[in-house]
């Protein structure tokens, strides 16, 4: 069998078509592609008029490319999509090309002579082909860039919610990546909560009317009623267009409040089907409109939005209920460590008090009885400062024979009854505990002279010693720095100090007159 012979080669493109169909080759977007086809066509001299179509059908994505169809030649133009082939139209006076036919988008020409249509298709079927090819090529790169873009941004926002930022950061974080979607000058966010009708504007920016809307602070949603973003959160479907236009989109009567804008976009936010808040751009800019594919953007960013303020609240909520939880162990270890602290005092203070006991029984002399009772006291109490007060005989000298002063003062042996702290307790026959100022208002009072009331003490408390109904003297001690006080318990030990040393003395002193007695008896 002879060999087949081969098919015949192409004819040379003419240089104008080799370079129409370069331009095509290098254009990198489907707006470039397309506005450099329709300059190609229209320069034909075949050609009258060249426009290009969409169907309303067609993707959202290419609103921008192109114009809705007319609806005379709307079943012609579905004909041509279904079929995928150029044709004529029903008056033959329009050729309609199916540049990306299942796509809606189609090429419409209005040729000078519909009977040169086959002509002209044999001569630009290079041309055509290329367009759509590339076209598809271009559509699909672009739409993959803008998807990168959203993952991109939605990545950015889960980062942002995860991040150790205040709300108000994270929102205008928030903020910046919608900006890089879409036109988001003018933005809110509004958080609602259905359950107890309160609304708030969480975020808030606005070129006409900068005050934030009460405040930023929890109101009743009725308080907007009939307004957009009433109908948001009420209706739970977007809304989009000039004031005329969203009039035709609500449920009822609607109320304009605040600036009226040139275009208006909101959407409600959901989870898990329930509207939780709204989110809402504005336009204030005649030649900025926003289009569906801006509205099924913020649509799907909103969602994401919401997610991610719902996840920094749970975290918010649970870092407070873990640092609330933290506070009340700490308070409930410190309640615990208070009673370990109260239950060793009292277990110290007891067995200070059964050594103060002992020793008022123990046969020793008073120099070394006053000795030991001072190192008890001082477990417990700060005493550096004490010293015991003895009332003579006659009651006209006040003897001290125990004497302890941090500044190293050396003991008064003994001094004439005065007007002193020391005789202001003797004299009442109760205990006197106080600061300074309490010092100074016994001194006002005529109470006592301050040459003798112990001008150095920050803080003084002294106990009568009582013998029978008899005061025979006092305890004192005194602080001389404004960070040691002394309180109830303190004068509680220093008062069973001072009837343990009362009853000491009483002992020794019967024993005393009764050997003085038994010697005179002698």
């Amino acid at each position: 069998m002879p060999n087949a012979r081969p098919p015949a080669p192409p004819p040379p493109l003419a240089s104008a078509q080799l370079a129409a169909l370069l331009d095509l080759a290098e254009c990198e977007t489907p707006a470039a592609l397309l506005q450099a086809l329709h300059g190609i066509l229209a320069r034909d001299p075949a050609v009258a008029a060249v426009s290009v179509c969409r169907l309303e059908e067609a993707e959202a994505d290419l609103e921008s490319l192109a114009a809705l169809a007319e609806a005379q030649d709307q079943d012609w133009l579905n004909g041509v999509a279904l079929r995928g082939e150029a044709a004529l139209s029903p008056d033959g006076q329009q050729l309609g090309y199916p540049l990306l036919g299942d796509a809606g988008l189609l090429l419409s020409l209005q040729l000078r002579d519909a009977k040169a249509a086959p002509d002209f298709l044999g001569a630009h079927a290079a041309l055509l082909h290329l367009a759509s090819r590339q076209l598809q090529r271009n559509l699909v790169q672009t739409r993959l860039a803008h998807s990168e873009k959203l993952q991109r941004a939605l990545f950015a926002i889960t980062e942002l919610a995860a991040a150790e930022l205040d709300m108000p950061s994270l929102l205008r974080g928030i903020h910046a990546i919608i900006g890089e979607l879409m036109y988001a000058e003018n933005l809110f966010i509004v958080r609602y909560n259905a359950d107890d009708g309160l609304m708030r504007f969480i975020y808030y920016v606005d070129a006409e009317d900068p005050e934030y809307p009460e405040g930023g602070r929890d109101m009743p949603v009725e308080r907007l009623q009939g307004s957009l973003t009433w109908y948001l959160l009420h209706d739970g479907k977007p809304l989009m267009g000039t004031t005329d236009e969203l009039r035709l989109q609500v449920s009822g009567p609607l109320n304009v409040i605040g600036a009226d804008s040139f275009d208006w976009l909101g959407v409600p936010m959901r989870q898990s089907g329930k509207v939780l808040g709204a989110l809402v751009v504005q336009s204030y800019r005649e030649g900025i409109r926003f289009s569906d594919e801006d509205r099924a953007l913020l649509e799907f960013v909103g969602n994401h939005v919401i997610a991610a303020l719902e996840r920094k609240r749970s975290h918010e909520e649970l870092e407070e209920g873990v640092r609330q939880r933290t506070v009340e162990l700490a308070e409930a270890n410190l309640v615990l460590q208070e009673e370990i602290l109260e239950r060793k005092h009292a277990e110290q203070l007891q067995a200070a008090l059964f050594q103060i006991a002992q020793l008022a029984g123990e046969d020793i002399d008073e120099a070394e009885f006053y000795r030991r009772v001072h190192a008890v006291v001082g477990e417990l109490i700060n005493c550096e400062n004490f010293y015991i007060g003895l009332v003579s005989e006659d009651r006209s000298l006040i003897e001290f024979p125990y004497f302890v002063d941090v500044d190293g003062h050396a003991a008064p042996a003994a001094r004439p009854m005065g007007r002193g702290l020391s005789e202001y307790v003797i004299r009442n026959g109760r205990p006197f505990m106080g600061p300074r100022e309490h010092i100074r208002d016994l001194v006002r009072q005529g109470e006592i002279e301050l040459h003798t009331a112990g001008r150095n003490a920050a803080y003084w408390l002294g106990v009568p010693l009582i013998a029978g109904d008899e005061v025979i003297g006092l305890v004192a001690v005194q602080s001389l720095s404004d960070a040691v006080a002394y309180g109830p318990a303190d004068q509680d030990l220093l008062s069973f100090v001072a009837s343990q040393i009362a009853n000491s003395l009483h002992r020794r002193r019967y024993a005393q007159l009764l050997l003085r007695a038994n010697f005179e008896l002698e």
